[in-house]
């Protein structure tokens, strides 16, 4: 009879433990839960460059700042045959370009306020060139197949 009074009481306080393990368990859930609802992404997220890259691990794409200030955008296509790019210079200038396998085309634009529009061949010789001077002046410039400027105005 003593062992089975042991028996008993052994029996639940193990209950007891059982329930409070329990209790803590779910109290422990709970906090957690609640913790992980309330998380929300950072308003800023601080850095000097964003790099994207495909499943090849290949850069695809890139958000830069250079030590000089300057700030880039680059795009690349599957191989880097083709690109886009944007930078903004320390000295203020602009510019902007596209490029594939046949042609180039850039935006310049000058912190004196010249601009420019070219076209060029995978030669990287200009083919056309539209702009205005940082005085407002325009200029057109026309050149063949080996760079050589056809026609220029003024």
């Amino acid at each position: 009879m003593h062992d089975e009074r042991d028996l008993a009481t052994r029996l639940t306080q193990l209950e007891r433990r059982q329930r409070l393990t329990v209790a803590v368990l779910l109290v422990s859930l709970l906090a957690l839960g609640l913790v992980a609802a309330k998380r929300t992404a950072p308003a800023v997220v601080d850095a000097r460059a964003f790099v994207l890259v495909d499943e090849a691990g290949e850069s695809r794409a890139q958000l830069a700042l250079a030590e000089d200030g300057a700030v880039s955008f680059l795009m690349k296509g599957p191989g880097g045959r083709s690109d886009a790019g944007m930078t903004v210079m320390a000295d203020g200038s602009v510019a902007l370009r596209l490029k594939n396998t046949q042609r180039t085309g850039t935006i310049e634009i000058a912190p004196d306020g010249a601009a420019h529009v070219r076209f060029m061949q995978a030669s990287s010789k200009a083919a056309v060139e539209l702009g205005i001077d940082g005085k407002g002046r325009p200029r057109i410039v026309l050149n063949d197949g080996f760079g050589k400027v056809v026609h220029q105005a003024p």
